[in-house]
């Protein structure tokens, strides 16, 4: 049976990871494997770091359908260019590798001053409790991991790619989600959203249904609302 393995973002709880798997799932994704927190990867140089991603990947299954947030982003690159026989298709959710430049955040909040963003734009996330040693030592590991893939990108093998990020997120950088576009050759929704967590916000079910028609094959048409953009 195919799984569907979810990278969440730099605030992992497994609490939000039931609520990501929920949208998912009620939207015909089924199968949705965790691939768990990511602080098993402090304090390791990058070849460790990436052997121990691999081997907890092929735990998981072959014919794998990855979807990662945001640092699960990072792990899904690398391991898009280690174990590209083993992963069927790749989503993508707000990927920040590139940091988000001054006048990006400026256009993101008259995006959303000016009513490019829905009026339910909100966010059902549970806030995470971290301290301050944990999170500067996970940080650590976000910031490898993003060089990690950034690296990855040089010669990335070809697999089916769809990257989503919001049009008003000030977390991700849409020159750096444009240029991850351009390498996978992938398909991409533009939302009209300023949350980071797609999945857990006002617009979670067009997203999970946009994720599903991917997984499933099926054609992505662009929306006549203006909700949400599509493009290749």
């Amino acid at each position: 049976m195919q799984n569907n393995i979810l990278f969440s973002g730099f605030s992992y709880s497994k609490e939000n990871f039931e609520l990501m798997k929920n949208r998912l799932e009620n939207n015909g994704i089924p199968n949705v494997v965790d691939f768990g927190p990511y602080n098993v990867y402090e304090n390791m140089e990058d070849e460790e770091l990436i052997s121990l991603l691999c081997e907890n990947f092929d735990k998981l299954g072959d014919n794998t359908n990855i979807i990662c947030h945001s640092m699960g982003c990072n792990l899904g690159l690398i391991l898009a260019k280690e174990r590209s026989s083993k992963i069927k298709k790749a989503v993508f959710l707000s990927p920040e590798l590139q940091k988000t430049t001054r006048r990006e955040k400026r256009v993101a909040k008259l995006r959303i001053l000016h009513g490019l963003t829905p009026t339910n734009d909100f966010s059902v996330e549970r806030p995470v409790n971290m301290g301050i040693l944990a999170k500067l030592k996970l940080y650590k590991v976000f910031k490898q991991t993003q060089k990690l893939a950034l690296e990855s990108l040089d010669n990335m093998p070809k697999i089916d790619s769809l990257v989503i990020y919001g049009i008003a997120d000030k977390f991700v950088s849409h020159a750096g989600a444009e240029e991850l576009i351009h390498v996978l050759d992938a398909h991409s929704v533009q939302a009209w959203t300023s949350q980071h967590n797609i999945l857990l916000s006002g617009i979670s079910n067009r997203t999970a249904e946009d994720i599903s028609k991917f997984l499933n094959g099926e054609l992505l048409e662009k929306l006549s609302t203006g909700y949400q953009k599509i493009m290749k």
